[in-house]
């Protein structure tokens, strides 16, 4: 399918007209890339689309009910309800989103919508496997071994994505504080000092609405937090995670030339289909497109 926006009616009729099309939507430009690069180095023919070829206004108000049109995923959780009323066919068409907090609030579920195994796409490079091979390819020596900055990053970001949770089910809007100035990294053991207390009293102090009830805000995050999943991959946001990672080098590596973008293209890059094809996502892609 063309990159040029189409109406959903077009998008149907396509689908009915050429029987062997198969397409996956999907969030952005980046998720994209990456799955369609896992294709062509599995040799599977078949296409990923991005929901930005989508208009998005030619779908129904009754499938974008509860939904935010600004979100990527959402747009994709309206295409999903849109096919499924319009009785697509199954075979030929899925919509791919990111999983999110979809294991711990309500979700969305019908038969043409998958989700990522872990909270995101950024989540599978969250492993020795790939942390290695982005540390001697694009960092040569590092002095922290893998299984610690797995352990370090981990508990922050398990952290953060708690009090992302719990925002989420307040329908509040505040930013989270910035990492740079709360988060500092012991250069000889690699143990990060990130204080979450501290975290969250200088959040409260930043944002009226969360002063009134300070004290059982403070509650209902750590009962949150008792109930993630133990592993990171579960619980981790891609921006946190990114960010986290790249100040962890920084200020082990202290290289104040090295951007968090070009931190990110290495991260990105340090992705190998055969490490991917473990994961049933991936197995589902070569079973639908087979």
């Amino acid at each position: 399918m063309s990159d040029e926006k189409r109406k959903f009616s077009e998008i149907v009729a396509l689908y009915s007209l050429e029987e062997t099309l198969k397409d996956i939507f999907v969030e952005g430009d980046q998720d994209k890339r990456i799955y369609s690069t896992y294709l062509r180095a599995k040799q599977i023919a078949g296409d990923i689309v991005g929901i930005d070829s989508v208009d998005i206004t030619s779908i129904e108000d009754a499938h974008k009910v509860s939904l935010d049109m600004s979100s990527n995923k959402d747009k994709l959780i309206a295409l999903s309800r849109s096919f499924e009323h319009a009785k697509a066919t199954e075979t030929q068409v899925r919509c791919l989103v990111d999983r999110d907090f979809d294991d711990y609030i309500p979700a969305e579920n019908n038969k043409f919508l998958w989700r990522t195994d872990f909270t995101c796409l950024e989540a599978y490079f969250f492993c020795s496997e790939f942390k290695k091979k982005i540390i001697d390819i694009g960092l040569g020596s590092f002095p922290i071994n893998i299984t610690d900055i797995l352990k370090e990053l981990g508990s922050v970001l398990r952290f953060l994505f708690a009090v992302r949770l719990w925002r989420k089910t307040k329908n509040h809007n505040f930013r989270l504080l910035k990492l740079d100035n709360n988060l500092n990294v012991d250069k000889g053991t690699g143990a990060i000092n990130f204080s979450q207390a501290e975290y969250l009293d200088k959040l409260f102090n930043s944002v009226a609405e969360l002063a009134k009830n300070r004290g059982e805000s403070i509650k209902e995050i750590d009962a949150i937090l008792g109930t993630l999943n133990i592993d990171a991959r579960y619980a981790l946001n891609k921006h946190d995670y990114l960010k986290a990672f790249f100040l962890y080098v920084n200020k082990i590596k202290n290289t104040p030339n090295y951007r968090e973008d070009q931190f990110a293209n290495l991260m990105y890059s340090s992705i190998e289909s055969t490490s991917l094809a473990k994961y049933k996502l991936f197995q589902d892609f070569e079973m639908f497109f087979a």
